[in-house]
């Protein structure tokens, strides 16, 4: 019998925002499933929105939906009906909308963890048993605050999932997707490729742009759309966070152009599993485009970077932490 298998099974839940980023749902869908994999039963309370995320759809998990902000005394029922033993906290809206949830789950002796789906830190981190580090940047950050609360945990992948068949290319043309972003940096990047792509472009490459109601599709459908490309071009956003197809692009075997910035630096590893683009102005950006974009019309460089964007997120695979999740359920 393994350490894992000593390990007694309990119920665990989760306070979230349904209208958080998809890197907030990644990192929570991941812990949940190495949860419900460990044996441990799930349930979500959810905010913002009744309908279940389709992330969530195939997941054996209970999820209460409850938008009043007076509900403290249904929450607390709730954990307590339920018997959960630990609980997960987004802090992305926990502060803003209802700060006394982290309070009283303490005070019913339930260990609270919270997981940040952002960068930002925020005043009250101190407040969880537990504070989730998402990235070393992170970590580096908190540490910098005197917060010691933490434990790194970094987004991660369930590889089989990734194990699909792509769409067949119909020639040799080099193509490259870009998913929107909806903050403003992330804008202004779609907005520098929508107006420059014929400058940076040479013949035989292709730029597909894709919005984020399309990108919010079936994941599936995402994962065999993702490796149907040469390389992704993805987008930095304004509230420092993690772009989750980054990750995803590793899983799908792809290596990406994002900017030279944390965390971003966290994942990408310039001209090892990607490239780093450094803020400058229009006309140096469009020749350092170029410039990357002639690397990756190299086949033996496509390969190369391809193979290391595998191993990436084979480093990132689920299965390498659940011995870090089980520690915090103790």
């Amino acid at each position: 019998m393994n350490r894992l298998e000593k390990v007694n099974k309990m119920n665990v839940g989760f306070y979230t925002y349904w209208g958080s980023p998809r890197s907030s749902v990644m990192y929570m869908r991941s812990i949940v499933k190495l949860l419900l994999k460990n044996g441990h039963k799930v349930f979500i309370w959810q905010i913002g929105n009744k309908e279940i995320r389709n992330e969530f759809k195939e997941l054996d998990v209970k999820i209460c939906s409850n938008d009043k902000k007076d509900d403290d005394h249904i929450f607390q029922k709730w954990l307590e009906d339920n018997k959960i033993k630990t609980c997960f906290f987004n802090t992305y809206n926990i502060y803003e909308n209802d700060g006394n949830k982290v309070e009283l789950t303490k005070d019913l002796k339930i260990k609270t963890i919270g997981y940040v789906p952002f960068e930002s830190i925020e005043d009250n981190e101190e407040k969880y048993d537990v504070l989730l580090s998402p990235s070393q940047n992170y970590k580096k950050n908190l540490f910098k605050k005197e917060i010691y609360n933490q434990i790194f945990l970094p987004y991660t992948l369930d590889m089989n999932e990734y194990d699909v068949e792509p769409k067949e290319k119909e020639d040799e043309t080099i193509v490259y997707l870009h998913l929107k972003g909806i903050d403003p940096l992330a804008i202004s990047d779609t907005e520098f490729l929508e107006e420059n792509w014929n400058d940076i472009r040479k013949e035989g490459e292709e730029l597909l742009i894709v919005d984020k109601k399309t990108y919010l599709m079936n994941r599936y459908d995402l994962i065999k759309y993702m490796k149907s490309v040469d390389c992704l071009i993805l987008p930095f956003t304004k509230r420092n966070e993690i772009c989750a197809s980054i990750i995803e692009s590793f899983g799908c075997e792809k290596p990406v152009i994002t900017n030279n910035v944390e965390p971003m630096t966290d994942f990408v590893k310039d001209r090892i599993n990607g490239f780093l683009v450094k803020e400058t102005k229009k006309k140096e950006k469009i020749k350092e485009y170029r410039k990357i974009m002639d690397l990756i019309k190299r086949n033996m460089i496509r390969v190369v970077l391809s193979r290391n964007a595998l191993k990436t997120g084979k480093e990132l695979d689920s299965e390498n932490f659940k011995e870090t999740i089980e520690k915090l359920l103790k």
